[in-house]
């Protein structure tokens, strides 16, 4: 009986010890960012209103199902799991999104993403964060993106982690010109979605025949509430 007990309270021991060295969202974006393997920067300006794009941005679902709609691609897949954010495109990725802050102005997130795809056998785990500021100007907004890659998070292996790190090194060059490419062409796509989509706000949910067999009401009804609220929202933060 005194084995068990002791073997009992050696048990509570390690798993109390665990617990104290589990990082919080914050604390593994920190490491994620100091110890990156790929750093991409851009800045971009966009046709848009800074509220449209806030309204959007504020429900990633709607965004990605009038991404969709309209035809854009890749055609991600996006729910909600509790306070995380599940995304999903056909090439493979898959992340689990933390918002870790979310002022007008500037949004930062933590992506625990794994890509299965047979090109990249190597990094099929990985971790990211993704600083995100905006502003209002004179044509519409403006912005810059930040993002921290940390690959080949797996724990399982130590080896595993090694040979992710060769790979990073060597590919770099090749990774960060796809990755910027993949952006570049999300946020050209996102511009000409967001004009069409105030077209529809001013117009109080009319839609050119391009579109209207594939945003249907049932999705113009969504945009129109968010819309509403967001602008609500920030004519509340003003009267303060």
């Amino acid at each position: 009986m005194k084995m068990f007990y002791r073997s009992l309270a050696m048990t509570l021991l390690l798993v109390g010890a665990a617990a104290a060295t589990e990082l919080t969202d914050a604390e593994l974006a920190t490491i994620v960012v100091d110890e990156a393997d790929l750093t991409y920067r851009t800045t971009f300006d966009l046709p848009c209103s800074l509220s449209t794009w806030q309204a959007l941005v504020e429900d990633p679902v709607l965004f990605a199902d009038l991404w969709n709609a309209y035809g854009f691609g890749p055609a991600y897949q996006v729910s909600l799991h509790g306070e995380k954010i599940r995304v999903f495109d056909p090439t493979g990725l898959v992340g689990d999104v933390s918002m870790l802050r979310a002022d007008p102005g500037h949004r930062r997130y933590l992506v625990r993403g794994r890509l299965d795809h047979w090109a990249v056998p190597f990094l099929n785990d990985g971790l990211a964060v993704f600083e995100l500021e905006t502003r209002s100007t004179e044509t519409g907004m403006a912005g810059g993106l930040v993002v921290h890659i940390q690959a080949g998070n797996s724990d399982t292996l130590v080896l595993l982690e090694r040979v992710a790190g060769f790979v990073v090194d060597h590919l770099r060059p090749a990774l960060l010109s796809h990755m910027a490419n993949r952006i570049e062409l999300n946020l050209r796509d996102a511009g000409l979605m967001l004009v069409a989509i105030e077209e529809i706000e001013r117009r109080n949910g009319w839609r050119p025949d391009t579109v209207r067999g594939r945003v249907g009401e049932d999705l113009v009804a969504r945009l129109l509430r968010t819309l509403v609220r967001t602008s609500q929202a920030e004519r509340g933060h003003q009267g303060f």
